[in-house]
């Protein structure tokens, strides 16, 4: 009885409490599952990054704009050097014309120094003032016309101080020779800015 109910209820597709699948709907062949589809793999960059790439003639020509130009600068920079060191050089003539003409006359009169007035003084001194001053004033339109670039520090450095102790020189023995009323012969400002130019003292206190 108990093979008879079991064979009654595979028949009808029924199978303790489950429906057996009818045979004949499935059939016997396997029937293939889908898979499901992965995208393709992509090589290289992602749509839409658009990557750029420097040529490597560029990366060349950039490499040799900046070798040239650094090349050309160094050029340059030397010309400087030069100028600024012939301007140095006529400065250390002007300085050493007026150590030699205003230490002759000063050395001449200092022994009467207690005797003559300041005018006197004045008017005795401004004979060398007249004849130093056209070499400082050369030696300083010469320091003037040097042109040197903003980013060359050191030409910068030098042409800056020789201006000084130039434009000082003019200024001072232009005072000079135009009576100034109490000479005096040592200028200490005069001193500082001559020993910041490179240029030795001939003069000593």
């Amino acid at each position: 009885m108990t093979a008879l109910a079991t064979w009654w209820r595979g028949d009808r597709g029924i199978y303790h409490g489950g429906v057996v699948p009818d045979p004949e709907i499935l059939g016997r062949e396997p029937v293939p599952l889908a898979r499901r589809q992965e995208p393709p793999e992509v090589l290289g960059d992602p749509p839409g990054s658009a990557a750029w790439h420097v040529p490597r003639r560029v990366i060349v020509a950039l490499v040799l704009i900046v070798v040239t130009g650094l090349w050309v600068d160094h050029r340059v920079e030397g010309r400087e050097a030069v100028s600024v060191a012939d301007c140095n050089t006529q400065l250390r003539s002007a300085a050493h014309e007026y150590d030699v003409r205003m230490g002759a006359m000063y050395m001449y009169i200092r022994p009467a120094l207690g005797e003559l007035s300041d005018r006197q003084v004045s008017l005795l001194m401004a004979q060398p003032a007249r004849r130093a001053i056209s070499a400082a004033t050369t030696a300083l339109r010469r320091c003037r016309g040097v042109h040197v670039m903003q980013w060359h520090a050191s030409n910068i450095a030098d042409r800056a101080a020789d201006l000084a102790y130039g434009s000082a020189l003019v200024v001072r023995l232009q005072g000079v020779a135009d009576g100034e009323p109490r000479f005096r012969m040592y200028d200490r400002h005069l001193d500082r800015l001559r020993a910041a130019a490179g240029i030795p003292a001939a003069l000593t206190s």
